[in-house]
């Protein structure tokens, strides 16, 4: 696919990689690496800012600087399988560094507070009842799980909504 050259998604990694030291330069290495474990939900903001959140989750301004390569990673493969984006199509570094800043602005990082939950299951369980939809990724002492296409449910099960 010509989405984007090696280079120019290396090129993009080196910008990210000079923010996020900038960003992390007077921030613990304990606290660094404290962000790589636990639950980590990550939400299209349009889908979550109107629910008050605090008693399930605090807001994680430091994981997109720690986590930026597999952010970025996870943003290149979602244009490779884009079935709407031609094969053919490249893009510059600046225009893909573009369109991942905005997609990025668009999202929100919530750290689960409780520290105990270890399993996608039971992740789900404690973040279903805080909004209407789920969030679509959950990552779990940094293994990432889509959650994309879960649906919406309501306390029983039942679906309430599919995204498309």
């Amino acid at each position: 696919m010509a989405i984007a050259q090696d280079a120019t998604i290396e090129a993009c990694l080196k910008t990210l990689k000079q923010e996020a030291e900038y960003c992390l330069k007077n921030c613990p290495i304990e606290m660094i690496e404290k962000t790589k474990n636990g639950v980590i939900a990550i939400y299209n903001h349009d889908e979550i800012y109107e629910y008050d959140v605090s008693e399930v989750f605090t807001e994680d301004e430091i994981f997109k600087y720690v986590m930026y390569e597999e952010l970025f990673k996870d943003f290149i493969k979602g244009i490779k399988d884009d079935p709407y984006i031609d094969e053919n199509e490249s893009f510059t570094e600046d225009e893909l560094m573009q369109w991942y800043q905005d997609a990025r602005n668009q999202i929100i990082f919530y750290r689960l507070k409780n520290k105990r939950i270890k399993s996608l299951k039971g992740a789900l369980k404690v973040i279903r009842p805080v909004g209407f939809w789920l969030p679509t990724t959950i990552i779990i002492n940094n293994e990432w799980h889509s959650t994309w296409e879960l649906g919406a449910e309501d306390k029983d099960g039942n679906t309430l909504g599919i995204r498309f």
